[in-house]
């Protein structure tokens, strides 16, 4: 029998569950993010990586599905959490969301999964293989 292979892209780490995700990095990825596609593979999230803690808004522009966005502090601690964020109905005016606090990360999980996980406010969120 195989044993699986253990992922070394770039992946978050919550407790011990290991987390691929994809990185966006510069403006287009950023304003992209998941906009565009029927879904995000189970287990899996995106990360968004910003040069210095701010507010940053996000918003569901061309998503096709709800997700969890967690905004993590310069330490890597969750500063808020947006559970279950729809999609924006066609024509419907645009909802932004934002951490109260300012953030230097994003992270995107299919809805639900920070609950399933146990995310809430101070949990730390440790990333490796971003290089």
């Amino acid at each position: 029998r195989a044993e699986a292979q253990e992922y070394h892209g770039p992946r978050v780490a919550i407790g011990t569950k290991i987390i691929p995700v994809e990185v966006m990095r510069t403006g287009e990825e950023i304003q992209r993010g998941l906009s565009g596609r029927a879904t995000l593979q189970k287990d899996t999230g995106m990360l968004f990586l910003f040069e210095k803690p701010d507010i940053y808004r996000f918003w569901m522009k061309d998503m096709e599905f709800p997700i969890d966005i967690i905004w993590l502090d310069s330490a890597r601690r969750v500063a808020y959490i947006a559970a279950r964020v729809p999609p924006l109905k066609a024509g419907a005016v645009p909802v932004f969301y934002a951490s109260k606090a300012p953030a230097q990360y994003v992270l995107e999980l299919n809805a639900g999964e920070s609950a399933r996980l146990g995310l809430t406010k101070g949990v730390r969120v440790d990333f490796s293989g971003l290089e």
